[in-house]
């Protein structure tokens, strides 16, 4: 069985998938740790940007069969750091997934 993060590896890679399959080769996302996603040198505007989220989310809920809201008023935040890159969101994933789930 592969572990947490290969998994959510997997999830962010297929959501990008997702979201490159909206968009024309040129505006393409690379499946790699350091793609940009937000901020300063982040290609996404803020439709792609929750496009991505969605598609991650249906991932997500798939592979795990439970709920990550990643769309709720607390986190989402484009300009947030765990936005930033593929590496830095599945780093936040993961503390997401093994965080309790009232905590």
């Amino acid at each position: 069985m592969p572990d947490l993060r290969a998994q959510l590896r997997e999830a962010v890679f297929a959501a990008l998938d997702d979201l490159n399959a909206q968009r024309p080769p040129h505006q393409r996302l690379p499946k790699a740790l350091d793609t940009a996603l937000t901020g300063e040198h982040g290609p996404l505007d803020s439709l792609a940007f929750v496009n991505f989220i969605v598609a991650l989310e249906q991932r997500l809920d798939a592979m795990f069969g439970t709920t990550m809201s990643l769309l709720d008023d607390e986190r989402l935040d484009p300009t947030a750091g765990q936005f930033r890159t593929v590496q830095a969101l599945i780093e936040y994933l993961e503390e997401m997934r093994e965080r309790p789930a009232n905590g």
